[in-house]
């Protein structure tokens, strides 16, 4: 039995990005809500049907240009970023369930709040969640491998697809499955156009989470990890300056079992909080931060200081809800809206996230500390240091890809000005530097800066086994290189990385001289893994 169901695209993911369209009919600017890109398009089309993107393809290989596929343009990195001719797949939004092969068929417009609407009218769910917040389009999360958080269930929609289908690099329309679905399944934008995806999925569930505040010493003796292997949810938030950690600890339970909990974790901002922000982070304030960060780890554990973000059937705070899979693992906005739908100064950030397998995980946090503990920084983002959890992925470029693996992500605030300093840089720089160059983590495809896909870091290779079977699936698909990007281009290093003024500041670079970095900071030299590299650091006499 087989039902189709459209939707409206949902919202703009805090802390990533928000999108401006400037002028549709010919050229085409969006800039990250991170404020750390801005993607220029020459010509930006919304197609209807296959068939005008088969032609889209056709002319633009014709003239030698390159074509580029948007969603609802989420990711903080330049991966969003085209040549030539970008692709608005809003149109292609449409939700099929087959109720008795168990699968539905979704657009890869559809965003997940659209997806998961649909299948909880027909009494289904997906197997589990992808992303925290459902305003992310199908295709970006399928693209970038964005997932949640377990080690009993596959954490991202790239593992839970049986089957794709996509436009190549000759405008043919190709069905994709089995050895193929590896490198179509997290992939980078480089294969084709994806016009819909077909996943699993199970029928509704609810889930039983309790917050619960503990040592952080647990990230760092192995307990956390084990604990992650026992649960069909585990996520973690990390708050160093306290030394503590909020447990989120899932179970899957049946639907009809009580309870109507959810969750909040998307906040709202104001005008005159952005101010007291910036003049913060001006002022290197760091008793700011560091209460910012003991108000935060209140409010997720114990319902303090007007920002709790669990809540009962009653709307009270709650530190053990029951409820909906939708309404206990992704996430709403208040009453008051977003923090993207303030008018005036919107929160402009930076976000560093980064894989690694189970064994590694343990030492690479204790790596973070040790550098938190020489340097100032506090985790002023709503969940400090969030730690997730995925299980072995088949496929090729998934941050999990042939081993389970520990993720850990770091959001600070940026400046108001792009070319000023920022309170905790060269924390932030020092630790994903370390990150890459010592301990070779796998850095989020949609997150991370251009520096962390360039020299000296890691090469693809080296991070991904299976990326040479990767690049002989796209040499089928698009042999002649119709979707390659400068991002594309990075990764297999036909194309450096330049550096130039402040490049340094929103990690456009790695600092190698002083004018790389703000007017008040200079250039430190450092050696890590091997590699010599530069942190910003502040230099006010």
């Amino acid at each position: 039995m087989r039902k189709k169901m459209g939707g409206c695209a949902g919202l703009f993911l805090f802390f990533v990005v928000f999108a401006v369209v400037r002028d549709t009919a010919t050229a085409a600017s969006f800039t990250s809500f991170s404020g750390r890109e801005t993607c220029e398009s020459p010509q930006l089309l919304k197609p209807s049907s296959v068939e005008e993107i088969q032609n889209i393809i056709k002319n633009a290989r014709a003239k030698g240009q390159k074509v580029k596929a948007l969603g609802t343009r989420h990711a903080s990195s330049d991966i969003n970023c085209g040549d030539d001719v970008s692709l608005d797949l809003a149109n292609f939004a449409s939700v099929e369930i087959d109720s008795g092969e168990m699968q539905a068929t979704v657009g890869v417009g559809a965003t997940h709040e659209i997806l998961l609407n649909s299948l909880l009218e027909q009494g289904y769910s997906v197997v589990h969640p992808s992303v925290k917040y459902p305003g992310l389009s199908v295709g970006g999360t399928l693209a970038t491998g964005a997932h949640s958080s377990s080690l009993l269930h596959p954490a991202s929609i790239s593992d839970q697809v049986v089957a794709l289908t996509l436009v190549d690099g000759r405008g043919k329309v190709r069905k994709i499955t089995g050895e193929k679905l590896k490198a179509a399944n997290v992939n980078i934008g480089a294969l084709g156009i994806v016009i819909d995806v077909t996943i699993k999925i199970v029928e509704n569930y609810k889930v039983s989470l309790d917050f619960i505040d503990r040592d952080d010493s647990i990230l760092f003796n192995g307990e956390a990890v084990e604990w992650a292997k026992r649960q069909d949810y585990f996520e973690m938030s990390w708050f160093p300056s306290a030394s503590r950690v909020v447990v989120f600890n899932g179970t899957y339970v049946n639907i009809n079992t009580p309870g109507d909990g959810r969750v909040k974790f998307v906040l709202t901002t104001t005008p005159d909080f952005i101010g007291v922000l910036e003049q913060a982070n001006g002022d290197r304030n760091q008793a700011f931060f560091c209460g910012s960060e003991a108000a935060n780890r209140d409010g997720l554990a114990f319902g303090k200081n007007g920002i709790p973000q669990s809540f009962n059937g009653n709307g009270e705070f709650s530190s053990k809800i029951t409820g909906t899979m939708k309404d206990v693992l992704t996430t709403f906005c208040p009453d008051g809206g977003c923090a993207w739908d303030n008018p005036g100064p919107k929160f402009i950030s930076s976000t560093i996230e980064f894989a690694f397998d189970l064994n590694t995980l343990p030492q690479a946090l204790l790596a973070v500390r040790n550098i938190i503990d020489r340097r100032p920084w506090c985790a002023i983002a709503a969940e400090g240091i969030q730690i997730r959890f995925m299980q072995k992925s088949d496929n090729y470029l998934s941050p999990s890809s042939g081993k389970d693996v520990g993720v850990f992500e770091i959001v600070i605030p940026l400046r108001q000005e792009e070319n000023s300093s920022h309170f905790g840089m060269s924390t932030m720089q020092e630790i994903y530097q370390t990150m890459l160059l010592e301990f070779k983590g796998r850095p989020h495809w949609g997150k991370n800066g251009r520096s962390s896909f360039a020299d000296p870091c890691p090469t693809m290779p080296e991070l991904y086994p299976d990326w040479d079977k990767f690049m002989a699936v796209k040499e089928e698909l698009d042999p002649e290189g119709v979707f390659e990007n400068e991002f594309f281009r990075r990764l297999t290093r036909q194309q450096e990385l330049p550096k130039f003024k402040f490049c340094a500041i929103n990690d456009k670079c790695i600092c190698s001289e002083n004018s790389h970095c703000a007017y008040d900071q200079i250039c430190e030299p450092q050696v890590i893994g091997g590699k010599r590299v530069g942190i910003c650091i502040d230099n006010f006499s």
